[in-house]
Formats: C-alpha cells, structure tokens, sequence
C-alpha cells in the first residue's frame, strides 16, 4: 500500500510540474515574441529616420563642380547683398542664361535671363520695329544685331529696314562679372512694295488712264475726290482746271503703293469757225463768226484784224458776226485774208481763245 501510494504521488508531482513547465514556456515564448517584434519596430523607425537624416545631410552639402566662383557683388540690378552668410556662388550657363547660386544653401536667388520682344515680326518695306530687351541682372552693354549689317548699342532701339528680305535679330549683352550672354536669334519678314506708275492720254475733254504698275495688282484710282474702280479709266470733264490723279495698287503679300499725279486740263468748248464766209447779200454765208448749238451759253469777244494788224472788227456780246464791213471807215473790205481771235467764256466760267484766218470773198 505504501509502495502504491508513493508511486501515486510520484506520478501526480510528476504531471504538475510539466504542467507548470509548459506554462512557464509558453508564457517566456510570448514575452520574447512580444519584445522581439517591439525591437523589431523600433529597428525599422530608426533605420527610416538614419535614411533621412543621410538624405538631408546630402543635400545640405553638396558635390563641388569645376565651374568658377564668383563673389556677389553688393549691389546687383536694384538688389542689394545684406546677407552676410552667402560668402560664394556659382555662375553657370543654362540655355544662354546664367544663374547666380548661393552654394551654401543650394538656392537660386537671382537667375539672371536675357531676352527681347519686338512690336512687328513682319511688314512692308520701309518696316520699322521697335525692339525691347528683357534682363534681370546688371548689364555693362548691350549689342542688337538687326541681321541687315546695322548694328545698334541701344538697350531699347527702333529700327528700320528699308528693304525686303528675311532678318535674324541677336541680342549680345556683358554683365558686369565679364559674362558674355547670347539671345536666341528671332526673325524679322520685310516684304518689298510694288511701285505705282500712271500713264496718261488726253483726248479733247477727256483724259485716258492707264495703270503700268509692276509686280503689283490693281487696286483703286482717285480723280480727285472721285472713287474709280476700272483699272483703265476714262475721264471726261466740264470745266477746265488741275486735276490730282491717284493710283492705289497692291501686291499679293498686301503691300501697297500709291502715286499722285498732276493734270492740267482744259475744257474745249464746243465751238466750230468757218474757213471763209462771201459777204454779197444774198442770205448765204453773209456772216463770220462762232458756230455753237447754244449761244446763250456763251460771252463773247471777237476781233478781225487785216494782215498788216489793223483791226477792222470788234464786238462783245453773244452772238457775234462779222458782216464784211470795216468799223472804222463803215466801208466794205476788199477781198483777201483776214485773221481773228475770239475769246469765250461759259456760264461755267470755262475760257477759252481761238484764233485763226478768214477768207474773204464777194
């Protein structure tokens, strides 16, 4: 019975302490889970945070270039240096501009760029162009180029190009670090004008216009005021004068080109004379003087005269013949040459002289 009783108490001493072992393990296996993956945590934060750290370290320094180091200077276009940590920069050329750096802090603080606009890209010859540089640093001089052998030392020039072609404008300007910056090249289209020409025919009371413009189309005539859109015209007038003629003509890239021209004309009256006139009585050609459909347009004013230069016949008025006879001696006038001279004006104040010789013959 003892024997029995001590194996039990064996055996159940037994079971509890592996019991309690397994508890014991269990419960170490989780503690060292639980710190494993707490230390493990805290590894990955630490590692992230040791990255970081080297990145902002890197970009707080760094790598030293071969490019030259210039010192700011204290006063740069308007700007003036008052930090007194920025000991160097850099300059460096990106795409013709430079940019000044502050090499402590990595930071651009002034780019210095170069540029121009201008008002006209393309026109008609004589083109003018006003161009505008654009900087941002301190400029010692500026050299515009206008592609046409001109050169202008201007830092805001106009300029005209007076004859057509296609222009490449450069700007070259020196800072006063002794860079040498270079514009892009821009391009200036300058078209030729086409030269008006007017020929002309006057035919008694009219003028014939005629348009001998080359490389151009027809556009427009003025006769002075008068709009005409026929290229070959033709103008008839009622009163004598000077007349201002224009010719307006253009070219397929829209040019133009226009020319006045002065024209003396004078209204010839409508007004016929005899060659010879027989002065007998009989009621057919008895008289001499100016043949018109109206005479009530017209003033008068006729003399005869024999071919020594003595006047035999004056008369103002309208109308106004000659009978043959000599004023002065109320005699009839032998038979032979005379020569007259008439003077006319119309109720639109026209005038005109005509003059000539009679035969006359009883």
């Amino acid at each position: 019975m003892l024997i029995r009783k001590i194996v039990r108490w064996a055996t159940a001493f037994f079971v509890t302490a592996t019991a309690i072992t397994t508890i014991v393990l269990i419960s170490t296996d989780k503690e060292m889970k639980t710190t494993l993956c707490k230390e493990t945590k805290n590894n990955v934060v630490t590692q992230t945070n040791i990255e970081k750290e080297k990145s902002i370290i890197s970009n707080q320094n760094p790598q030293p270039n071969n490019e030259k180091v210039v010192a700011i200077p204290e006063k740069l276009d308007g700007l003036e240096n008052n930090n007194n940590s920025v000991k160097k920069t850099e300059e460096t050329e990106i795409n013709n501009n430079v940019s000044v750096i502050d090499v402590q802090n990595n930071n651009v603080v002034l780019p210095a760029t170069i540029s121009f606009n201008k008002d006209k890209t393309k026109g008609c010859a004589p083109l003018q162009v006003g161009f505008n540089s654009s900087v941002n640093v301190k400029i010692l001089n500026f050299v515009w180029d206008f592609g046409d052998g001109t050169t202008s030392f201007e830092q805001n020039p106009v300029h005209v190009y007076k004859k057509g072609g296609k222009y490449n404008v450069v700007l070259t300007v020196k800072t006063y670090e002794g860079k040498t910056i270079v514009s892009e090249q821009q391009q200036i289209n300058v078209f030729n004008k086409p030269k008006a020409i007017i020929d002309f025919n006057i035919d008694d009371n009219c003028v014939d216009l005629q348009n001998i413009s080359k490389q151009s189309f027809f556009k427009n005539w003025y006769f002075n005021d008068s709009l005409m859109n026929d290229e070959n015209a033709r103008i008839c007038i009622k009163k004598s004068g000077m007349y201002n003629v224009s010719l307006i003509v253009e070219n397929n890239e829209g040019c133009s080109d226009s020319t006045t021209q002065k024209i003396s004309l004078t209204y010839k009256m409508p007004i016929k004379f005899a060659e010879a006139f027989t002065p007998d009585g009989d009621g057919i050609n008895d008289l001499f003087g100016p043949i018109v459909a109206d005479y009530s347009q017209y003033e008068f004013r006729m003399f005869v005269y024999k071919k020594e230069g003595k006047c035999v016949f004056e008369h103002i008025g309208s109308p106004v013949n000659w009978d043959g006879y000599d004023q002065n001696t109320k005699q009839p006038c032998p038979d032979d040459i005379y020569f007259y001279k008439v003077i006319a004006v119309d109720k639109l104040g026209n005038k005109n002289e005509f003059s000539g010789k009679i035969v006359l013959k009883r």
